[in-house]
């Protein structure tokens, strides 16, 4: 079981991501020189899956694609992967 100040560092950490995820919300639709285009509605329906969807649920990414208009599994799975490299760089980017 994870004591208060465990869960209240971590609910920080989320609150951080979440702002962060904020910040960079408008250049997350991909540039045009990239065939992999996420408009900004897809965008919210990745972010609000991946909120309500629990990451224990074995069956979590068919549910985030079903939950994301025209995207599928792999893309919805890549998307998260590119998201967090970009919450990663700007953490680095904070604390360089």
């Amino acid at each position: 079981m994870k004591s208060a100040d465990s869960a209240s560092s971590q609910a920080a950490q989320i609150k951080a991501n979440e702002q962060i995820l904020a910040d960079i919300r408008p250049s997350a639709v991909d540039s045009p020189k990239e065939t992999n285009v996420w408009t900004p509605q897809q965008q919210k329906q990745l972010e609000g899956a991946l909120k309500t969807i629990p990451a224990t649920d074995p069956e979590r990414w068919n549910k985030i694609a079903e939950c994301v208009e025209g995207k599928t599994k792999k893309e919805c799975m890549r998307r998260f992967k590119e998201l967090g490299e970009m919450v990663k760089a700007k953490n680095a980017a904070k604390m360089g």
